[in-house]
């Protein structure tokens, strides 16, 4: 499992955010990154749509990788891929049912180029995402610390 590289003290729900601001593949690096934090990179570029969806059009509990390694997916994570797989396909109302019939055998994450991310074009994508979150809040908490500062100067000025 690879640990994010995010600046200290920024809301998981922020940078979420932000990431599906971001670009037009907003929901789907969202998604990435969420399941970033439970399966490793080998792992989320082999997924298929049928890995994390049941027969049942709800999310799965847990994800079971080719070398037997059991992933548990929490409430989070699942509402994660919920949102995700509901903007992907388009579905209107909140039942994945409609994706069964034609998607289950679709990658989880397709590329612009390709079905599906490679190992090592994951890595460096995730890597990427870490430079833009990190230089998008750590600039926010430095311009807040700068005006901090502005703020002391004034008063102790006066």
């Amino acid at each position: 499992m690879m640990l994010n590289k995010i600046p200290p003290c920024t809301s998981m729900a922020s940078v979420l955010d932000h990431l599906e601001s971001e670009t037009k593949y907003g929901s789907r690096n969202r998604a990435i990154f969420a399941i970033r934090q439970s399966l490793r990179i080998k792992d989320i570029s082999a997924l298929l749509v049928s890995d994390v969806l049941g027969l049942d059009g709800k999310i799965k509990h847990c994800y079971i990788s080719a070398d037997g390694q059991v992933f548990r997916f929490d409430d989070q994570l699942r509402s994660e891929l919920q949102r995700y797989l509901l903007r992907r396909f388009n579905v209107s109302n909140d039942s994945l049912r409609s994706v069964l019939d034609e998607s289950l055998l679709l990658p989880l994450f397709p590329t612009q180029k390709r079905d599906r991310f490679s190992n090592n074009t994951l890595a460096q994508h995730l890597s990427y995402l870490d430079k833009c979150i990190r230089s998008r809040f750590e600039s926010r908490k430095s311009h807040k610390r700068s005006s901090w500062i502005e703020g002391i100067k004034n008063a102790l000025a006066d």
